[in-house]
């Protein structure tokens, strides 16, 4: 949902935006309270924006983390219905001392709600996101390196 702009690959000292676009599928019982939430690493930086921007996504400077206040997730999204699913806008300032890395963007995400049926706590925890964007299908492996 937003256009992103910048060097590919990476180049130390310029910024590079990226959208992250965390998507939550359902197979069982609705969950109810769900959240998401992940944080930035230092080189990283928020950008405010937020797509669908009725969704209840903040973000906390003071530990850079990235928060999705989901609430009820519907047995069967993305498998019945559409997926639950929020999009927000970062940028990556690298360093040189990130020459020839695919450094971290985004730290591993954490989905945590509770069982409507069982009333027992779930999750689900998904990795760190790095300058490797295997899901984009524009991506192409050559621009996942910083470069000087």
């Amino acid at each position: 949902p937003f256009a992103n702009s910048g060097p590919m690959p990476p180049k130390a000292d310029s910024e590079t935006t990226y959208t992250v676009v965390w998507t939550i599928t359902n197979t069982a019982n609705e969950i109810k309270d769900a959240k998401v939430t992940a944080t930035l690493p230092s080189y990283v930086r928020w950008l405010s924006r937020v797509s669908p921007e009725a969704e209840n996504v903040s973000f906390n400077s003071v530990g850079s983390e990235v928060v999705w206040d989901v609430g009820d997730i519907e047995d069967g999204a993305g498998i019945d219905g559409p997926p639950r699913e929020v999009a927000f806008q970062i940028s990556f300032l690298p360093s040189l001392s990130h020459e020839g890395q695919s450094p971290d963007i985004l730290s591993e995400s954490v989905l945590i709600g509770k069982d409507s049926f069982t009333s027992s706590s779930v999750g689900e925890t998904r990795p760190s996101l790095t300058t490797t964007l295997r899901t984009d299908p524009d991506f192409k492996y050559s621009e996942d390196k910083v470069v000087k």
